[in-house]
C-alpha cells in the first residue's frame, strides 16, 4: 500500500512512519501537492562491501593528478 503524506503531517509522524516504510509500505512525500521524495528501508546486510570489489572495473589516468588550467 502506498501513502503520500505533506511534509508538515511527517514531521508530526516520523517514527511511524519508518516502522511503516520498515515493514515495506511506500511512503511518498509531498510539498504543494507535489511528491518530492520516498522514505524506504534500505537492509544494509544486502550492501556488505569487501575490500577490492571493484578491482579492475576502471582506470585512473596518470594526468588525473596534474593540476588543472585555470582559464
Amino acid at each position: 500500500m502506498t501513502q503520500v503524506v505533506t511534509l508538515r503531517e511527517a514531521e508530526g509522524q516520523f517514527a511511524q512512519l519508518l516502522e511503516r516504510a520498515h515493514s515495506g509500505e511506500e511512503i511518498l512525500l509531498s510539498q504543494e501537492g507535489k511528491v518530492i521524495g520516498r522514505l524506504v528501508f534500505v537492509d544494509t546486510a544486502l550492501k556488505k562491501r569487501q575490500p577490492g570489489s571493484a578491482r579492475g572495473q576502471f582506470v585512473i589516468e596518470l594526468d588525473a593528478w596534474e593540476p588543472l588550467e585555470l582559464r
